[in-house]
């Protein structure tokens, strides 16, 4: 849950630490490291006794893609699909990195399971991973048989639930990027 609780701040409900640790870690190296426009992250809120945790942060106002894609011209979108993906060429890890979560813990979103996964010691390790995966999904007949294996050559890329619908444009017809589910 995200609550705006100031006209330039917002607050994002958590129910685990890692997660709110890992988002405020993702969302300040992106803004440090990259060009991306992020929400800057105001404080970590982690509370023991009711294990309920706050991410503070930047309000970016803004429509999001899915509510202005169909209002505007080819060329707008083409220059949004351009801009995602400059966006995704700064993501990209740098050779010699491991993939998995900054602060060393499971991996918890959607493609990782209930129980999480890693921290991966390498990309072979992660290809591995999902290898399995595909290989007791397409068993389970939950996945085609012809859907392609993994490749550890592969470049991994940074998304912190950067590629969702919570892209938005903002008012100088930037894009910025915000995880606000």
């Amino acid at each position: 849950m995200v609550y705006k609780v100031t006209p330039d701040t917002i607050v994002k409900v958590y129910v685990s630490a890692d997660e709110v640790i890992t988002e405020a870690l993702n969302l300040s190296m992106i803004k440090t490291m990259a060009t991306i426009p992020v929400p800057e992250v105001r404080e970590v809120i982690i509370d023991t006794e009711t294990a309920v945790d706050y991410l503070v942060m930047e309000y970016l106002n803004g429509r999001t893609l899915d509510g202005c894609c169909n209002g505007i011209t080819l060329f707008s979108k083409l220059r949004i699909a351009w801009t995602l993906h400059s966006y995704a060429a700064q993501l990209h890890l740098p050779r010699g990195t491991v993939p998995g979560t900054l602060n060393g813990t499971l991996c918890t979103r959607p493609l990782f399971t209930d129980y999480g996964a890693g921290p991966f010691v390498s990309y072979d390790d992660l290809t591995a991973w999902f290898n399995h995966k595909l290989d007791v999904s397409q068993w389970m007949k939950k996945a085609p048989l012809d859907a392609p294996w993994f490749n550890s050559l592969w470049l991994v890329v940074l998304t912190p639930g950067l590629v969702s619908q919570e892209h938005f444009v903002g008012a100088r017809r930037q894009i910025a990027c915000a995880e606000l589910a």
